[in-house]
């Protein structure tokens, strides 16, 4: 072996047991270094039982656009606002999906974040959920997040605010390009006699 190589892994060794020494602490107690741990699940900020839901409306601030949809006297989902009549049973899954159990994925304390500066004082979109047992559920949907893949948000009786999955915005949205109407069927095509 040559002697510039077993120099080298003798001075790598050394400076191997260096940090180990350096890290421990006497006594043999590890140090508690300066680390950020990962981050943990937050509780929901809204739990409903989607069956418990009787009325939701949408409300964009910049044009004060407003979708409306409830359940008839059958249960079934029936868009009242902007236009009338039964909704797509699919739309309404995704967005009950969404906003009856709404997990963020971060929490800034009260006065950590301006309202304005994130799009929350006037917020961008207003969800608000009439329940069966007369109870109601308000979220306030904001600005996107500098990365783009979470949107703010705010909860009635809550002064924090939440960073959450950008689903419920984007089903908004979609609801205010096309009420959520259930679609008509599409005649079959008959072909036309030559003559």
């Amino acid at each position: 072996m040559n002697w510039r190589a077993t120099l080298v892994l003798v001075l790598v060794a050394v400076a191997l047991l260096a940090l180990v020494l350096f890290v421990e602490a006497p006594g043999g107690e590890p140090r508690i270094m300066n680390v950020t741990p990962y981050p943990t699940t937050l509780p929901a900020i809204v739990t409903v039982d989607s069956l418990d839901v009787q009325r939701i409306s949408l409300t964009r601030s910049a044009d004060d656009a407003t979708v409306v949809v409830a359940r008839d006297e059958d249960g079934a989902w029936q868009v009242v606002e902007p236009v009338s009549g039964p909704a797509d049973a699919t739309a309404m899954g995704a967005l009950l999906g969404a906003v009856s159990n709404l997990t963020p994925t971060r929490r800034f304390e009260a006065g950590v974040l301006e309202a304005q500066a994130v799009g929350l004082d006037p917020a961008v979109v207003v969800v608000e959920m009439a329940l069966a047992d007369g109870g109601s559920e308000r979220v306030l949907l904001g600005d996107d997040n500098p990365q783009g893949s979470a949107c703010y948000a705010q909860v009635d009786g809550d002064d924090a605010v939440y960073l959450i999955n950008r689903g419920l915005m984007m089903q908004a949205t979609d609801m205010f390009d096309a009420p959520p109407l259930e679609p008509t069927a599409t005649p079959a095509s008959t072909e036309t006699p030559a003559g």
